[in-house]
């Protein structure tokens, strides 16, 4: 898979939230400043890393991007502890997920089924024709339990403290799947929550061509004499009420 972030939120009851808090005044800017020297060899390099510190509090953002109180769902918080690759996201660390309204829906879903739970697709921007950039991408929320358990963890009294999740690109679903000297391969994306998006696949690599059926209508503007489609349904839970 092709993951463009891994975050982990750990789970915080209200009434530990001055313990959490002295922890990472304490501890935050070790592995942040360590996440920052991550792959950088040249130690050159390093010096011209800019480390913004964190908030010292969990916190939310308000419209104009200021920092304020966060807001507990059931009593708890869910701020971003740490997050990779770091460079430009230290804004977001110690936000409380929850006051966020694209990762609220899937983080409860986690909390209240106790697995994994895979969100509708994202970010798939504007249609091939019109010159997209962008690539679907979904987020992937896995609970994280205080004990290992071998068995069903949703029946047991083991504790959820944390979720751990990552933002993934459907490309790296598509990618390496036919040799080399195969006919390119039109690829659309069906999933229940009502979206279409279309993939060309010659040999190893993948293409995304845009949002939509759009392997009939490229298949002609590029004069390919090929129109295998390849359609697959994917499940996604992003919310209580489904793709709402």
């Amino acid at each position: 898979t092709e993951t463009t972030y891994t975050v982990l939120y750990p789970i915080v009851p209200t009434n530990l939230r001055s313990q959490y808090e002295d922890f990472i005044q304490q501890n935050s800017s070790t592995w942040i400043q360590e996440s920052l020297e991550f792959g950088h060899e040249n130690e050159n390099d390093i010096e011209d890393i800019i480390m913004i510190q964190p908030h010292p509090q969990i916190f939310a953002f308000d419209g104009a991007n200021q920092a304020i109180e966060p807001t507990p769902v059931n009593g708890k918080y869910a701020p971003i502890s740490q997050i990779a690759p770091i460079m430009s996201l230290q804004n977001y660390i110690h936000m409380n997920a929850f006051d966020d309204e694209l990762s609220r829906p899937i983080l409860e879903r986690v909390m209240e089924t106790k697995s994994t739970v895979l969100s509708k697709i994202a970010n798939s921007g504007e249609s091939f024709v019109k010159g997209n950039t962008y690539s679907p991408s979904s987020l992937i929320a896995s609970p994280v339990w205080r004990d290992m358990v071998i068995g069903d963890d949703t029946t047991s009294d083991n504790e959820m403290v944390a979720i751990l999740a990552g933002n993934i690109l459907w490309t790296g679903y598509f990618r390496n799947l036919v040799p080399e000297g195969i006919d390119p391969i039109y690829l659309v994306v069906r999933s229940e929550c009502k979206q279409e998006f279309t993939y060309l696949v010659e040999g190893p690599n993948v293409e995304y061509l845009g949002e939509g059926d759009l392997h009939q209508s490229i298949r002609v503007r590029r004069r390919t004499l090929n129109d295998l489609e390849v359609s697959g349904d994917f499940r996604a839970s992003e919310t209580l009420e489904g793709c709402k």
